[in-house]
């Protein structure tokens, strides 16, 4: 009776701790699907017809507004499990590296900086379709192609920021195997 009741015990915590590693699984898969997600949209916002799209397309905008969005609630999941974890079994360096990661995220290329780029880059980009027929005829920085090429290169300086940051987190995600709340 009584090694069927330690037996029972065992296999519960067991249970839990699979329940526990799928559930950190489950939390990792879901932001290397977002992570994916997002590097093909910057992937095209990277290019002059991607802001294109980005600038005319609301539908497109939204779909890259809630990509964001879930990029941001996971760090918020990821600082809530950092915050209410026991210290000694998280790494305090990846802990040190995880949360300045976060900070970057959300503070300097946060949605709403993200959102004012963006706008800029379309309101650039409206400048240029305006001006394009006396521009063509321009030569270096002031011509068509060289003020998109200065605008790609700006909006490519900036995303890949952002990527880099992305695969940063799902490289923590990865090292913590945290839980989704």
């Amino acid at each position: 009776m009584r090694t069927l009741v330690i037996t029972l015990c065992l296999m519960i915590i067991a249970l839990n701790a699979t329940s526990q590693d799928k559930s950190a699984q489950k939390l990792e898969d879901k932001y290397d699907n977002l992570a994916s997600e997002w590097l093909l949209i910057s992937g095209d916002l990277k290019t002059y017809g991607g802001l294109a799209q980005y600038c005319l397309q609301s539908s497109y905008r939204e779909k890259t507004a809630s990509i964001l969005q879930s990029i941001h609630h996971y760090d918020s999941v990821v600082l809530q499990n950092l915050a209410g974890s026991d210290q000694a079994t998280i790494n305090a360096k990846e802990q040190k590296n995880t949360l300045k990661d976060l900070e970057k995220l959300e503070g300097k290329y946060s949605i709403a900086d993200f959102n004012e780029h963006l706008k800029e880059s379309c309101a650039f980009r409206r400048e240029i379709e305006k001006n394009k027929k006396e521009e063509k005829n321009d030569f270096g920085a002031e011509s068509y192609d060289g003020k998109i090429l200065l605008l790609e290169t700006e909006l490519r300086k900036y995303l890949h920021h952002i990527d880099q940051l992305v695969l940063k987190m799902d490289d923590h995600l990865h090292l913590l195997h945290l839980q989704e709340n």
